[in-house]
């Protein structure tokens, strides 16, 4: 690596409210209305920094391992009196980002790229899908570096 790429963690949180898409809408509907999902994320990334100054702009690019969670529920067509839990896993992604470093405190930009994530019953069945790929702001500060 040259004197102006480096490797790093990056650790992320992403919530947000999208919907659920079901795979069978005659079978479960899903209550898209309440909940949300969220994307707990670990990954590494390398960044390269134009000049290394006070204020120093920088592109990246990482690979990051993402915990999808929702606290959606759904139920079965026929009975809307029992809702069940619901599912999703993890994915690895991909991130593009860019932003500032001024004095080793971070503000950038990012997208996340999560391949769209099938969303399973407890029976393990999978009643839908969701796409969690999101573009973010992030803030962060740097440890060790130039």
């Amino acid at each position: 690596m040259s004197r102006a790429t480096f490797l790093g963690l990056r650790l992320g949180a992403a919530f947000n409210t999208q919907r659920i898409l079901t795979t069978d809408p005659d079978q479960v509907t899903i209550n898209n209305e309440e909940g949300a999902n969220s994307a707990l994320s670990v990954g590494l990334a390398i960044d390269y920094y134009f000049y290394q100054s006070r204020l120093s702009p920088y592109l990246g690019i990482g690979l990051i391992h993402n915990s999808l969670n929702t606290s959606k529920t759904a139920f079965l067509s026929n009975d809307r009196f029992t809702d069940f839990g619901l599912s999703v896993g993890n994915h690895i992604g991909f991130l593009v980002r860019g932003g500032i470093d001024l004095s080793k405190f971070v503000l950038g930009v990012e997208f996340n790229f999560i391949p769209k994530a099938n969303v399973t019953a407890p029976d393990e069945q999978v009643v839908g899908s969701i796409a969690m790929s999101n573009v973010a702001l992030s803030v962060g500060r740097v440890f060790g570096g130039f």
